[in-house]
């Protein structure tokens, strides 16, 4: 009994390890968007954590109308640091559709595009989305000629309580 309890809290270390990797891992150059459509002047700013950057990344949001805002972003030392423009394409209901075009600076400076797909929850301020990313970078570290593209999908969840 002592062999399978110590094999059970091994498991259970296990799994909340894979579980806060998981959840803590973002993209430091993606942008934070807003949990709702912003309203013309209201404000939206906060932190989002990343293990690729270490540091959280500050940001600020601003609408500049009832269907558009304006986002800054600034990270420790430079990585997740950039500027965003969001646009609510569609809204019906629970359902709202976003397009974001952002820039970041980093060493990889990369211009990228996301189209948002979001679904309220039943609490206000809770939404699930998913999103198609495209990203790029004109003169990178990575590659032998410093240009690259990359495409991906980002799947998340805003959570109040």
């Amino acid at each position: 009994l002592i062999k399978n309890n110590n094999k059970n809290i091994l498991l259970n270390k296990n799994i909340l390890f894979l579980f806060s990797f998981l959840f803590f891992i973002n993209c430091s150059s993606h942008p934070t968007i807003a949990d709702h459509t912003l309203k013309k002047g209201e404000q939206f700013y906060g932190y989002t954590l990343s293990t690729e950057n270490i540091f959280p990344v500050m940001f600020y949001r601003f609408g500049l109308s009832n269907i558009s805002d304006f986002g800054v972003r600034l990270g420790v030392p430079v990585y997740g640091s950039g500027v965003d423009y969001s646009r609510t394409l569609y809204e019906n209901g629970k359902k709202r559709d976003v397009l974001n075009l952002g820039w970041s600076f980093n060493p990889n400076s990369n211009f990228d595009f996301t189209y948002y797909k979001f679904l309220d929850g039943k609490k206000e301020g809770s939404s699930f989305y998913w999103a198609l990313r495209g990203m790029f970078i004109p003169e990178g570290c990575y590659s032998p000629n410093g240009s690259s593209s990359r495409i991906g999908v980002l799947i998340g969840i805003y959570m109040k309580n």
